[in-house]
């Protein structure tokens, strides 16, 4: 599919002295040939030492460039080499099988990860008497200093997992002094009205442009669920914001 685990082998006077892995981000649409250009492009760019000769399982684009490259930057040739058989093709197949096992085995932990988010979402879902299950959450809170630079905080949580680029700050425009109630609704007002404005702009378009423009009007994308630090209080300043703007129906939790 998309899970893609390169296995770097280091070899030096025939031995195998050291090993290293790393996962790409790639889509199932990408051939072998292009991810191992990219690959040697980008690691080596950033590699301390440069060998004289690099084994790989498959040609890759532009070899005779890449090859130049390399050359310069060790300072002496290196050839870039697809052995077909002993001990060289022997050594690609160890690397290509250790590869697998490595991207087996994190497979196996993302699946037990997923499985017991999918869990912890399904209990949250009964403990809170929610109608569906809370795959998007958003979670608001307030920092100040003594009513000063105060600012929002919007944290997002998706299929249980942190969506660092999600989060949103907001800075504290209309309320003056220490007033945690009215800084909250300012945050929760600021972020939907955002948020209608863009489905509308959505709606306004074309079914084929939709989609992607859906990457960009990421407040158009409204939670399952919201989580506000703080108790009745913040919770009811929360619920009459959304109130006034026609989103009660989004289920709200206080977190005192």
């Amino acid at each position: 599919g998309t899970a893609v685990c390169v296995q770097v082998f280091f070899i030096r006077s025939g031995k195998l002295v050291g090993r290293e892995h790393f996962f790409l981000d790639t889509t199932a649409a990408e051939d072998l040939d292009e991810l191992l250009t990219a690959f040697v492009q980008q690691y080596y760019d950033k590699a301390s030492f440069i060998p004289r000769c690099v084994l790989l399982p498959a040609a890759i684009d532009e070899a005779e460039i890449i090859e130049n490259w390399l050359s310069e930057r060790r300072g002496s040739r290196v050839r870039l080499h697809v052995p077909q058989r002993g001990e060289k093709r022997r050594l690609v197949e160890m690397a290509e099988e250790n590869a697998r096992l490595v991207l087996h085995t994190e497979l196996a932990k993302a699946s037990r990860r997923q499985e017991a988010n999918q869990a912890g979402l399904e209990e949250l879902q009964q403990v809170l008497g929610l109608t569906d299950l809370p795959h998007r959450i958003e979670c608001y809170d307030i920092s100040n200093l003594h009513g000063q630079e105060a600012v929002g905080a919007m944290v997002v949580v998706e299929d249980g997992v942190p969506n660092p680029n999600e989060y949103r700050r907001f800075k504290i425009r209309t309320v003056e002094g220490a007033n945690d109630y009215a800084m909250m609704q300012e945050v929760i007002r600021r972020r939907f009205t955002r948020g209608l404005r863009e489905r509308e702009e959505l709606a306004a378009m074309p079914a084929d442009e939709q989609e992607k423009a859906r990457g960009q009007l990421r407040f158009a994308i409204f939670p399952d669920l919201i989580l506000v630090d703080g108790g009745r209080g913040q919770l009811n300043a929360v619920r009459d914001a959304l109130r006034d703007l026609d989103l009660e129906s989004i289920p709200t939790a206080g977190l005192a």
